[in-house]
């Protein structure tokens, strides 16, 4: 039997859909909801205190809590634990980011809205 040869071409095609593969898959890790408006029976519900952004560790607000006061813009609060979704109730847009330093991928979210599920992000700016 006959081992086949691998020729330049098909390892340079072995490449790109492979590249292509790893791209795809990264997009797909920020295909997040969109923030959306939280209902009073809802917002009752998560218990965020007002003038504060609520960070849950899990999905759908489930897990760890965490309270953080309105950061305002141009400033960077880090998160000790990375969280998957939000709630904010500061009176101010915030804005959610991937990395401890206000980097990376980032969501917009707007004064009373929330998100059911962020890729586990680290950090808050105003």
């Amino acid at each position: 039997m006959r081992t086949p040869k691998l020729t330049m071409r098909t390892l340079a095609t072995i490449s790109i859909v492979a590249t292509l593969t790893s791209v795809g898959a990264s997009q797909a890790a920020y295909a997040d909801p969109a923030p959306r408006p939280v209902s009073p029976v809802e917002a009752q519900a998560l218990d965020c205190p007002v003038g504060s952004i609520c960070l849950w560790q899990g999905a759908n607000f489930t897990g760890l809590k965490m309270v953080a006061p309105e950061t305002a813009p141009g400033s960077c609060r880090w998160t000790a634990v990375p969280y998957r979704s939000a709630y904010n109730r500061t009176g101010a847009s915030q804005r959610l980011w991937q990395n401890t330093d206000c980097t990376g991928a980032n969501r917009y979210l707007p004064s009373g809205s929330a998100i059911d599920q962020v890729g586990g992000f680290k950090s808050v700016g105003g």
